[in-house]
């Protein structure tokens, strides 16, 4: 069959115009979902990062609450603190910071690995070495 290019450039207007409702609707499902609700109260027990922390041969934290760690990736460095966005990312070599409950700091040298940042303030990071 022959289209003409009217009703092919009407034809384009109406999947452009579908797709779009199709992906705000999506969207505000997925937003909807994913939305956290804002809390005044002060620090809670459930508003502290949970840390586990390990390599190949050694754990370093195994669920323990910090209030920060900082992750050298292969997107940049990122600092982590409760309520943080869910995230995965690779780590390339660099310091691993950890920040205490008692705001005491210890770094750590990873060469690569994994971090897994959790909606539930929980943050496991995978080392290499």
């Amino acid at each position: 069959a022959v289209v003409s290019t009217q009703s092919t450039g009407a034809l384009r207007e109406a999947v452009r115009t579908r797709m779009s409702m199709l992906s705000r609707c999506f969207l505000n499902k997925l937003l909807a979902k994913n939305s956290r609700s804002l809390s005044t109260s002060a620090c809670r027990s459930a508003d502290r990062l949970t840390l586990t922390f390990a390599s190949l041969g050694e754990t370093f934290y195994e669920k323990t609450p910090v209030l920060l760690v900082e992750i050298p990736s292969m997107n940049g460095r990122f600092g982590v603190v409760a309520e943080h966005v869910p995230t995965i990312a690779c780590l390339k070599p660099g310091l691993v910071t950890v920040k205490d409950l008692e705001e005491r700091v210890f770094n750590y040298f990873v060469s690569s690995g994994t971090v897994t940042v959790n909606s539930d303030n929980t943050i496991q990071v995978l080392a290499e070495e």
